[in-house]
């Protein structure tokens, strides 16, 4: 894919488009920004803009590199990305090992590590001397969703880009060219928080009926609903990475019942088509604030090794109190 298709990050490919053109690309960059934004194929983009045998116009996605790069088969590009929980010392290794072999001198050896935040203190350690001293003629991509979550040692060594949330309008629109109905996209729409997940589409029917049990325990602290949510933790944690989505649901109504405390407005509301429900949800600012800490302690629960029907139990019960 080019840059210019590349949907509502025109500051950051700016930004990489005059580094390409003035040849003075960093050894180490840090992609930053929440899921499902593009900075992966961004970094792909990237890779073949440097790797691009044309005199113009780069990437020009028909040389052999581009060609190879789009699919995966060109030597000189690697991608890592967790294996399991964490990144793990082995992927550094290998990838450390990988990136020491020199490539011919008008290619860039590129490595991108998705959700670099996810190495652990043993990977990161062994990692630092390849952005210390990196080889000549390569660079390193890491993409994060939180640049805190990275160890100072790292950010010091790398260059950030910033990725920023996606526009409701661009979000229904990528969604559509993916295939999606104008009624399923508007749906994903609602609770996307900039972010693009074709999850949301292939879920729409759980989410909805999800969503709507999710109203009744906190509009009327529904004992049925809170036992029919503890009924389904277990299906929840049973798709590969849909309690993910379960909680950025819950993070969006949170989201619009915080909006609607302090502005009393129904204009702005993610869940617009539900107002009437959340307008029954009374809820201090303060306790929006303990339920949405909750739920980033549930998100980190997770993401650590917890057992995922378990942790989905606790916070129910949380927000059913």
């Amino acid at each position: 894919m080019s840059f210019q298709h590349i949907q509502g990050q025109e500051r950051a490919i700016s930004f990489l488009q005059n580094l390409v053109q003035s040849g003075n690309v960093p050894s180490a960059l840090l992609f930053c920004g929440i899921p499902h934004i593009g900075k992966g194929t961004t970094a792909k983009a990237l890779a073949q803009a440097l790797n691009c045998q044309s005199s113009e116009n780069k990437p020009c996605l028909t040389c052999e590199p581009c060609l190879q790069i789009a699919n995966d088969c060109f030597p000189d590009f690697m991608e890592i990305a967790p294996d399991g929980k964490f990144i793990k010392m082995a992927q550094i290794q290998k990838a450390i090992q990988w990136i020491q072999f020199r490539p011919d001198p008008q290619i860039t050896k590129t490595l991108v590590i998705d959700q670099a935040e996810a190495m652990n203190l043993e990977s990161v350690n062994a990692f630092l001397k390849t952005l210390e001293e990196p080889p000549a003629d390569t660079l390193c991509i890491l993409l994060a969703s939180r640049r805190n979550a990275l160890p100072e040692t790292i950010l010091s060594r790398c260059q950030t880009v910033r990725f920023k949330p996606l526009s409701q309008t661009t979000v229904q629109s990528l969604l559509q060219q993916a295939g999606a109905s104008p009624e399923e996209s508007q749906f994903a729409c609602q609770f996307s928080m900039g972010s693009l997940n074709q999850h949301w589409v292939a879920n729409q029917d759980d989410l909805k009926e999800l969503r709507q049990f999710l109203l009744a325990l906190l509009a009327q602290k529904s004992l049925e609903s809170l036992s029919t949510l503890l009924q389904n933790s277990d299906k929840w944690g049973a798709k590969d990475g849909a309690w993910s989505d379960v909680l950025d649901l819950v993070e969006s109504i949170l989201r619009d019942l915080l909006w609607l405390v302090q502005t009393q407005e129904v204009a702005g509301l993610l869940h617009a088509d539900c107002a009437e429900e959340l307008e029954k949800c009374r809820f201090s600012p303060k306790r929006l604030l303990e339920l949405y800490q909750a739920l980033q302690w549930t998100r980190w629960n997770i993401k650590s090794g917890a057992n995922v029907p378990l942790a989905l139990d606790s916070f129910w019960i949380q927000l059913g109190t």
